[in-house]
């Protein structure tokens, strides 16, 4: 029997993750929902206020507008001019594949590759992806030690382990990444010569150690506002629900869903975001149905913005495709 080459087990590798991390979502749903009970679910769900529940998708497409700055900022040090609308549009782009595939990141390699079309510059597109999406995460992580030390009564000391441990490792990371470490590697790792002087990795190299503690400070202030809108965010669906809780406990417990639902543990954090929900806003008072019903909203809200980042990729494409036809050569 031959053995299946690398690129291929890979490919298994990812289809089985999938399949694994859809089963868990599948798992989690029916079993909160029979908890809960479907049609109470479903009767918290139907008391939506719909003036309220647009507000919070705009406030939504605000703080992907913010990413969209983020991801600007943190272009300008690699030398890459790309206009802030366009980035925004690649940024819902992204969270339409981000709604159906599997992986909550298959919408940052759609980015990458599109932005590598338009800047015709692919290292600086695959760091720059990369380093907004870590750089947010960091500063998500930072707030969320901030309010947990705010109330630290409402979070077990597990989560604060958990995110302090985040934030060390990303700082640390980002630092060891900025030092010279091909040279490193290849004076003391002489069987890794060929892959530490491969062109592509050398160009990523140079390209992650272009940026300075500035660029990256400026990067994680745009956290702040990101935050606060997912704050409001959540606070608007709440209320829209109307559920009667201050928005003082969303700024709690908000970061620390967004770090939660970061983790690949099941397809796009369905399931893991709704036990997530439950579990947090039961310790001050909110009925699972509730709970449950303001998690599944919210999914509804970033389904949407999918579906709006759908019609920007498929007008996108046929733009690209009148284009390419206009300036093939006739027959």
């Amino acid at each position: 029997m031959t053995t299946p080459p690398p690129a291929s087990r890979a490919n298994q590798n990812k289809r089985w993750l999938g399949v694994a991390q859809i089963a868990v979502s599948a798992i989690l749903l029916t079993w909160l929902l029979s908890q809960a009970g479907l049609r109470d679910v479903l009767n918290a769900l139907a008391q939506l206020d719909g003036l309220l529940y647009a507000l919070a998708g705009l406030t939504l497409l605000s703080s992907v507008a913010i990413r969209a700055l983020r991801w600007y900022v943190l272009l300008t040090p690699l030398g890459t001019r790309v206009p802030l609308l366009d980035l925004f549009w690649l940024y819902l782009v992204g969270f339409f594949w981000n709604s159906f595939l599997p992986s909550g990141f298959g919408g940052d390699i759609v980015k990458a590759v599109e932005l590598r079309r338009i800047s015709q510059q692919g290292a600086a597109a695959v760091v720059s992806v990369v380093a907004e999406r870590v750089i947010g995460l960091l500063g998500t992580c930072l707030i969320g030690l901030a309010v947990i030390a705010y109330r630290p009564d409402l979070m077990p000391s597990e989560a604060t382990w958990f995110v302090g441990g985040m934030c060390l490792a990303i700082i640390l990371g980002t630092l060891l990444l900025r030092q010279d470490l091909l040279t490193w590697v290849d004076q003391r790792v002489p069987w890794l010569r060929p892959v530490v002087r491969y062109r592509r990795v050398v160009a990523l190299h140079e390209t992650l150690r272009a940026y300075d503690l500035r660029a990256l400070g400026a990067g994680l202030l745009t956290s702040v506002p990101f935050t606060l809108l997912s704050i409001l965010d959540n606070y608007l669906v709440g209320i829209a629900l109307g559920i009667d809780l201050g928005i003082g406990y969303y700024a709690i417990f908000t970061p620390i869903i967004t770090i939660i639902n970061l983790l690949p543990l099941s397809f796009n954090g369905l399931g893991v975001r709704e036990a997530t929900y439950q579990v947090l806003f039961g310790l001050v008072g909110i009925s699972a149905e509730q709970a449950i019903a303001m998690a599944l909203a919210f999914n509804l809200l970033r389904f949407g913005v999918g579906v709006l980042g759908g019609i920007v990729s498929v007008v996108t494409g046929m733009q690209r495709a009148i284009g390419a036809d206009q300036i093939a050569p006739s027959k």
